[in-house]
């Protein structure tokens, strides 16, 4: 079995999606099902296209991963591996991917009043 994706890094945001194509080849001499599954991401945040992909020998299928992160995934670089195993028990086969989360602004802050004329001190209410 042999996984093939065009994509090394994906870009994704919290709470956006990105999309991974791979295409499955059945390298054994038999009709064997496949799935995919993503090691290092939570495993709600991965869907795939299809649950199970049947092939006959020499065939290849394509499958979409969709990656949905949630907000509160951690920003940075993470660098997570795509599994794909068969039904028959062959050898697994994988594709490393690195998924790059930017910085995202969590905070905003308020004063109010907004502006305060006074001598030498003022008095405000900060909201976080």
């Amino acid at each position: 079995m042999r996984v093939l994706s065009p994509l090394t890094r994906v870009d994704v945001t919290p709470e956006g999606t990105a999309r991974v194509p791979l295409t499955v080849v059945n390298t054994t001499g038999v009709i064997d099902s496949f799935s995919a599954r993503v090691v290092g991401l939570p495993e709600d945040a991965v869907t795939c296209t299809s649950d199970a992909v049947g092939l006959f020998p020499e065939a290849s299928a394509d499958v979409v991963l969709a990656l949905d992160l949630p907000g509160s995934f951690p920003a940075g670089s993470h660098l997570v591996t795509v599994l794909v195993t068969s039904a028959s028990g062959a050898p697994v086969a994988q594709h490393d991917l690195e998924v790059v989360v930017p910085e995202a602004a969590g905070l905003a802050l308020r004063a109010a009043p907004s502006r305060v004329r006074a001598r030498r001190e003022a008095t405000f209410d900060v909201e976080v």
